[in-house]
Parts: C-alpha cells; structure tokens; sequence
C-alpha cells in the first residue's frame, strides 16, 4: 500500500485511521506538500504497513507534512513536528 498526496492547496485535520498491508516501494508513506502551503492536523493511527519483499523495511518520507501518530504506526512517521 501507497499513500501518496500532492496538494498546492492548504489541507488540514486529515485522518489515516486502521490501515495495513504490503508496501511494492521502499516508501511507504508518501505525504508531500507545497513547500509554501503546509498541511497540518495529521493524524496516523493503528497504520502497519510492511514490504512485500520479506526481510526489506519500509520508510516514509514528508515533506511541509505536520500532525501527530497514535497506536502502532509503521513506519515511523516524519511529520516535521509531532503533535503529542
């Protein structure tokens, strides 16, 4: 699974909740926006996403991306900052 999301405009408050399953890309987690427009308000919670190579690691990957994570979030998020 891929999550990928590519905005010029602002997004906020915006919820992944309770997904999981195999990951084709190194990267797992896409969330890029603008670098003048961020997006804020993220929340990733109970998100478990694995390589569908056994034995690889996922990783995610933010840009201008700010929110918080609750439960088991793999992989680890990369918000800039992280909301607690």
């Amino acid at each position: 699974m891929l999550l990928i999301l590519f905005f010029l405009s602002q997004i906020k408050d915006v919820v992944y909740k309770n997904l999981q399953g195999p990951s084709s890309t190194e990267v797992a987690i896409t969330l890029n926006w603008s670098r003048s427009v961020s997006c804020t308000g993220l929340l990733l919670q109970s998100v478990l996403l694995k390589s569908a190579v056994t034995g690889k690691n996922v990783s995610s990957t933010c840009i201008n991306a700010h929110g918080a994570a609750i439960g088991v979030v793999q992989p680890a998020p990369c918000f800039q900052d992280i909301d607690h």
